[in-house]
């Protein structure tokens, strides 16, 4: 999670993730998360992307070949 100044408005809340593609390679996501002045710290803005980071978690999970 990362606090953003914007040119314009308020700062932003910015949530970052990786996955491994199942060509090996590392692909870089970013999502906008809301406004410093809706999530007034990086907890309550970590809380709103909670089902998001189950879903990257799951998807990630799938992609794991069992042993």
């Amino acid at each position: 999670m990362e606090r953003l100044n914007r040119k314009r408005g308020p700062e932003v809340w910015q949530f970052r993730w990786s996955v491994t593609n199942p060509d090996g390679k590392r692909g870089y996501h970013k999502k906008i998360v809301g406004t410093v002045e809706r999530y007034l710290d990086e907890t309550a803005a970590r809380r709103s992307v909670a089902g998001l980071v189950l879903e990257i978690t799951l998807m990630a999970e799938q992609r794991i070949p069992a042993h």
